[in-house]
């Protein structure tokens, strides 16, 4: 009696196959029309977002020279065995210690401020009459540089061992 039963309900799974809800398996080309047209919308702004950024020539060019004049400070501390400077102004940095050598001065654009933040310190101050030493071996102070432009803010965090920027935060400002 009990194969009797077996083989009813074996039958009766044959006769009515298992029905499956329709879309279950995938997605619909709606949903995917409208995943590809957000994606394709973040892209677009962050693009936007980035290329404002770029474009600040005002706090962009002065950064590129700061990090350029710090490595150069650290390799040539390293290879001549003793200490450089860069020497900051209202208007201008440079690299002191390497006497008549050219491109070791960045002079500012008016509407660009800098700032620096010390070791330990917790609040920005005015970068001139201020000095970022580099020692004989090749190590710098840590240093934190901050560039405000008209409408933009860079923040440079430097390495002490090699000089380079370990960080950049960059911000628009309305």
């Amino acid at each position: 009696m009990t194969s009797g039963l077996t083989s009813k309900k074996a039958a009766a799974r044959r006769s009515n196959p298992p029905r499956h809800r329709r879309g279950a398996g995938g997605f619909t080309l709606l949903e995917m029309i409208t995943v590809m047209a957000i994606m394709t919308l973040l892209v677009g702004v962050t693009s936007f977002a980035y290329q404002k950024l770029e474009n600040d020539e005002s706090t962009l060019k002065p950064r590129n020279e700061l990090v350029r004049l710090a490595k150069l400070g650290v390799r040539a501390a390293t290879l001549q065995g003793r200490g450089f400077a860069i020497a900051f102004e209202k208007d201008r940095f440079a690299l002191i210690g390497l006497g008549e050598a050219p491109d070791t001065t960045c002079t500012l654009p008016a509407d660009v401020t800098l700032y620096l933040r010390r070791w330990g310190q917790t609040s920005w101050e005015p970068a001139a009459g201020q000095r970022w030493e580099i020692g004989a071996q090749g190590l710098c102070e840590p240093i934190r540089v901050r560039l405000e432009g008209p409408d933009s803010l860079l923040e440079l965090r430097f390495n002490p061992l090699t000089g380079a920027p370990v960080s950049d935060a960059a911000a628009l400002t309305p």
